[in-house]
């Protein structure tokens, strides 16, 4: 049997946007969301950036370690919790 967590969509924590320079759409801005889901697309997604190559994946996870990253060329994920990438 699998885990699953619920989560009240009034319960899901207000997002905190970064300012950073980060030249690249979140996948948050790629999709479109269904009207009253806006607030858990922002969430899980605002903070995930689609790159292009994976070496612009690694130079911007120097760069920002705190946010998502997938590159579309190799499957690659960098993520906060992602160490020695």
């Amino acid at each position: 049997m699998e885990r699953v967590t619920v989560l009240a969509l009034d319960e899901i924590p207000e997002v905190i946007p970064h300012s950073l320079d980060i030249a690249l759409l979140t996948m948050r801005d790629r999709i479109t969301v269904r009207q009253g889901f806006e607030k858990v697309a922002d969430y899980f997604l605002g903070q995930v950036y689609l790159c292009d190559r994976s070496e612009e994946l690694f130079e911007l996870r120097l760069r920002y370690p705190a946010v998502n990253f997938l590159a579309i060329d190799q499957k690659t994920l960098a993520d906060a919790q992602t160490k020695n990438l």
